[in-house]
């Protein structure tokens, strides 16, 4: 399996987040990329290539297609823009964010985290821009060798993507991978992926995945998560959900409960992966997630070490061309050999 990881990555080192209204140091850093490679490594698979290039204009019509112009404008500039308005140095975070009635658009400094940013828990530093581009760039470059014949590939991304929306970000993310990795299947030129898939196993909801792709009946968009009546992202990810417009239908979601274990959670993956072949798509986006393991230390699943494998088993039996999309995953000790299970499983199943 081709794998390329962001080597750009370490541009991005928040240091602290807001969690439950407590300052904590984050976990989301940049040791993990090293852990995974490690894992990679051990597990024998293929030497991962570095994606160094962070140009925009590589993606830039891509990514427009996905996040709106207003925030693609906002995100490079955020940083000094924040500063320059008298903004702490150590990073932007939303300062004020408008009530449900308040519509203006202010041009502050300051004022502007507050139209894109929907938690205190994605820091935005001066090096975040830059390293969110080049993840964004490893998941085109993943997207690309698959729709040019590969049979999978794995876009080792950070900072990761699935909570990033159209027009918003907030839960670590800035670009949406798994969805600019659908994109770049469809608009490969030459290729035709026009039916796709994107299963995501985070344990937490994709809501920015949803967000974008919710009226689309084009693209299937499928994730096990946390239930979020009591856990992230709260306001989003819900039975009920099921798409909007001509996308009614095309959007699944699997709120599971907390402290789920191995045999129950394969259960339900089961379930995620024969709507997915009723859908009968061109090819898949995984956006891959492994703080479902017991100890991570934002996670409340239960998943043992030996599921991954199992899932990447389950997945590979779908036999579609496929991407998978690094998300979450914070227990250093044993993140590689948890992303490295799944793909293993999914290679040893082919």
């Amino acid at each position: 399996m081709l794998s390329l990881y962001a080597a750009e990555h370490s541009q991005h080192a928040p240091g602290i987040e807001f969690w439950n209204g407590r300052a904590e140091p984050t976990v989301e850093v940049p040791a993990r990329v090293e852990a995974i490679l490690k894992g990679l490594k051990n597990a024998g698979l293929a030497d991962p290539q570095p994606v160094t290039s962070v140009d925009p204009a590589e993606i830039g019509t891509l990514l427009a297609h996905i996040h709106t112009r207003a925030y693609l404008d906002y995100l490079p500039e955020a940083y000094e823009r924040w500063v320059e308005s008298g903004g702490d140095v150590n990073g932007v975070m939303p300062f004020i964010s408008p009530g449900k009635s308040m519509q203006g658009i202010p041009q502050s400094g300051l004022a502007r985290p507050g139209l894109f940013a929907f938690d205190m828990g994605a820091l935005i530093k001066p090096g975040t821009a830059h390293a969110a581009y080049n993840a964004a760039l490893t998941a085109f470059h993943a997207a690309q060798a698959v729709a040019q014949g590969q049979r999978a590939a794995y876009a080792l991304c950070r900072p990761p993507g699935h909570h990033a929306g159209a027009n918003f970000y907030g839960g670590y993310c800035y670009l949406n991978n798994a969805a600019l990795a659908v994109e770049t299947l469809r608009s490969t030129p030459g290729y035709h992926f026009e039916r796709l898939a994107v299963l995501d196993i985070d344990v937490h909801h994709g809501n920015g995945t949803q967000d974008i792709f919710y009226g689309s009946r084009e693209v299937l968009t499928v994730s096990l998560h946390m239930d979020p009546a009591h856990e992230y992202p709260f306001f989003a990810g819900y039975r009920e959900e099921r798409g909007l417009g001509a996308g009614e239908g095309y959007n699944i979601n699997y709120p599971l409960p907390f402290g789920i274990q191995d045999a129950n959670y394969l259960a339900a993956l089961k379930d995620a992966l024969d709507e997915i072949a009723n859908f009968n798509p061109a090819a898949l986006v995984v956006a891959l997630g492994v703080d479902t393991y017991r100890s991570d230390p934002i996670g409340k699943f239960a998943l043992s070490l030996a599921a991954y494998p199992k899932i990447g088993k389950e997945i590979a039996r779908l036999s579609r061309p496929t991407v998978f999309v690094q998300e979450g995953g914070y227990d250093l000790n044993c993140l590689g050999d948890l992303v490295s299970g799944v793909l293993v499983g999914f290679e040893n199943n082919l």
